[in-house]
């Protein structure tokens, strides 16, 4: 059965039509009240639970857990393709992320909370180091988010996926990581990559079909071929 990318994005308006909604709103809001919208400064007080609830959240944008994700995918509960799918989108926003980090020398905040302090209380300007124009981690959460919303997850829980995913693109502003313009920009590029994750997996899964299918055909030839041989 051939692949329809499209009949399936069609029937999760409800997740692309919410995030686009919510990247128009964080756009407007960055040409309103520019980079800085939503950082927290780190002269500002941060309640120690907030910060050890964010530090442990964003690691979900991490890629160790979106291999382990996968691999209980696909080990544990049989699910191959969605877990190859995850692993397309892993891979297809980390070489956009890394490519677009390497060509770019934007700086961006560096400052680490511990025990609801700040290691840091000086100027933000100053704790600026060479850093990257996207958000790897929220790169990697939507294109998580995206592909479990076109694989496995159903049209109700749509918007909780959505959901995880701004707030793990949160938690990097608030763990003073990356600005707001990053955070669009990965959001973007996650949303593009599941996508095409999602398409590479099952277009290669029909392509494989095929040649499994070919090669089958000739096998059964060459089968029937030598039982037609009459022996001299």
């Amino acid at each position: 059965m051939k692949y329809n990318i499209r009949a399936l994005l069609s029937t999760r308006k409800l997740f692309f039509q919410t995030m686009l909604l919510l990247l128009l709103i964080a756009a407007l809001s960055l040409l309103f009240f520019g980079k800085a919208f939503a950082f927290i400064p780190s002269s500002a007080y941060h309640p120690f639970w907030l910060n050890v609830f964010f530090i442990n959240f964003t690691f979900m944008g991490n890629g160790l857990f979106i291999l382990c994700l996968a691999g209980v995918l696909i080990f544990r509960f049989k699910k191959k393709q969605q877990g190859i799918a995850m692993l397309y989108g892993f891979l297809l926003s980390g070489m956009v992320v890394q490519l677009l980090k390497n060509i770019s020398s934007i700086s961006h905040p560096d400052i680490f909370f511990e025990q609801g302090q700040n290691l840091f209380p000086a100027n933000d300007i100053s704790l600026t180091i060479p850093g990257g124009i996207i958000s790897g981690h929220t790169a990697i959460a939507f294109a998580l988010a995206t592909v479990l919303s076109l694989t496995i997850m159903g049209s109700k829980k749509q918007l909780l996926l959505l959901a995880v995913a701004v707030l793990l693109g949160y938690s990097r502003i608030y763990l003073a990581q990356h600005y707001l313009p990053e955070i669009i920009l990965g959001a973007f590029v996650g949303t593009v990559s599941g996508i095409a994750a999602v398409y590479l997996a099952y277009y290669f899964r029909g392509y494989g079909n095929y040649f499994k299918k070919l090669f089958s055909i000739h096998k059964n030839d060459a089968i029937r071929g030598e039982r037609n041989v009459q022996p001299v």
